[in-house]
């Protein structure tokens, strides 16, 4: 498998790559894949083997709140997806409330390059613990230490 284009988290002012697809569990809780709201049976084309999903999605923490920010993908017709797509009477943003789970962020020094998924290895991971949408709390974690070490 090939590496992976990674979702977006802004947070703190920054912008950090994101590992974690926290929008596969609404694919999966909505039943559809990727349908639009209307159901028809609207797929993503395909952007390459670096991105296996068929899009990416920017996300934001906002006073311990995770948001959908947007969906980048264009369907296989050639028109471009947009949240109010999947999120009537939501174009700018939605509470990610479907979502419980970590979020984990890349950071610092790339430390081993990995073909495969998001397997990169990189000296830092911040993670967010995530319930129902609301950020209940956050770590990182020091990828420069070996086991043992």
């Amino acid at each position: 498998m090939t590496a992976q284009l990674t979702d977006s988290l802004e947070y703190a002012g920054t912008t950090l790559a994101l590992t974690s697809l926290p929008l596969g569990g609404f694919w999966v809780m909505n039943g559809s894949g990727q349908t639009g709201a209307a159901g028809n049976a609207r797929r993503f084309a395909d952007m390459g083997t670096w991105c296996w999903r068929r899009y990416t999605a920017h996300w934001r923490i906002e006073q311990d709140h995770l948001y959908l920010m947007a969906i980048n993908a264009t369907y296989e017709d050639g028109t471009k997806a947009t949240l109010n797509d999947f999120f009537p009477g939501y174009p700018e943003r939605v509470f990610a409330h479907w979502f419980s789970g970590e979020l984990h962020c890349p950071a610092g020094e790339l430390m081993e390059y990995v073909h495969a998924g998001f397997a990169s290895r990189y000296a830092e991971t911040l993670v967010f613990n995530i319930e129902r949408g609301v950020v209940r709390s956050q770590h990182s974690i020091d990828n420069r230490k070996g086991a043992g070490a």
